[in-house]
């Protein structure tokens, strides 16, 4: 880690696409350039912690996402992870779940996000919607 980090921007070869992107977005939205340089060097102190102790550890096969290590209460320590975004007209869903320190995992939830702006789906949109929503439920309780 580069102690003598000026901006966050030089501390962007340790940190994870979407924490860049995060930091990006605070800077254009304004937040203080030393909270923001800040945030960005205990983020890499926590990547490479998490290198040194996971490194050996490959994120789930379906996750399009992986977030940082956090130990557990008594038990091994884990990350979040999101599978990738579906879409099907207004609605983004993805299936999320939990990879522990010993390399399994387990698939918890499926998130649906819905635009604020009422829209209309036609039958077939409706029916892929719920063939996708379908599918990623198999994906969660192994009835795919």
């Amino acid at each position: 880690m580069h102690d003598s980090a000026t901006t966050w921007r030089e501390l962007a070869d340790q940190l994870r696409p979407e924490q860049i992107a995060e930091l990006d977005g605070w800077e254009r939205g304004g937040y203080a350039a030393a909270s923001v340089l800040f945030t960005a060097r205990v983020w890499a102190a926590e990547n490479m912690s998490d290198a040194a102790m996971f490194g050996h550890i490959a994120p789930p096969p379906d996750a399009a996402k992986c977030y940082g290590w956090q130990p557990g209460d008594g038990e091994l320590w884990s990350r979040a992870w999101e599978g990738p975004q579906h879409r099907v007209a207004a609605v983004t869903f993805y299936v999320s779940g939990r990879q522990f320190g010993d390399g399994n995992c387990e698939r918890g939830e499926i998130i649906v996000e819905v635009t604020g702006t009422p829209r209309a789906l036609t039958p077939a949109q409706a029916r892929e919607l719920a063939d996708d929503l379908l599918a990623a439920a198999g994906e969660i309780d192994g009835s795919t």
